[in-house]
């Protein structure tokens, strides 16, 4: 996954992967190698996320300066977020591209005002713009 060797996975490759015993520790180990990395160079930005829930609420979020753009749904107002890189491979700078499954590991707090990225059916999609994303499965607790 972390090394120099890695390669991406077709969305059947990931599927046997969460087949193996050990998938959720082998992409928990990863995550967690990821987030313990130095955060220097980040913000913190009080964003509005109504247009996630429809509140009025403002919740803080971590965004790196380096990383960070706005995602527009089309009518002028903006979604700020990071467009994450994969530190560690052979160019520290390679930004996930032209890729047919990304995995994304989140950890929903309860009770807690935070936005969800993805509506909790099996299989939501986002449009924005040209771009669609399509959520295909989630898996709990891992």
């Amino acid at each position: 996954m972390g090394c120099f060797n890695s390669k991406t996975l077709s969305r059947k490759s990931l599927l046997k992967l969460f087949e193996k015993n050990n998938a959720a520790t082998i992409i928990y180990g990863e995550y967690r190698k990821i987030m313990g990395m130095d955060l220097s160079g980040f913000l913190r930005l009080s964003a509005s996320i109504e247009i996630f829930q429809g509140s009025q609420r403002e919740e803080e979020e971590e965004l790196f300066e380096h990383s960070r753009v706005n995602l527009s749904n089309g009518t002028g107002l903006y979604i700020p977020t990071n467009a994450s890189y994969i530190d560690g491979f052979k160019d520290p700078q390679a930004y996930i591209h032209r890729t047919e499954v990304i995995v994304m590991l989140d950890y929903p707090r309860e009770n807690q005002f935070s936005a969800l990225f993805w509506n909790s059916d099996e299989e939501s999609l986002l449009q924005f713009g040209k771009l669609s994303i399509k959520k295909f499965r989630a898996y709990q607790n891992h």
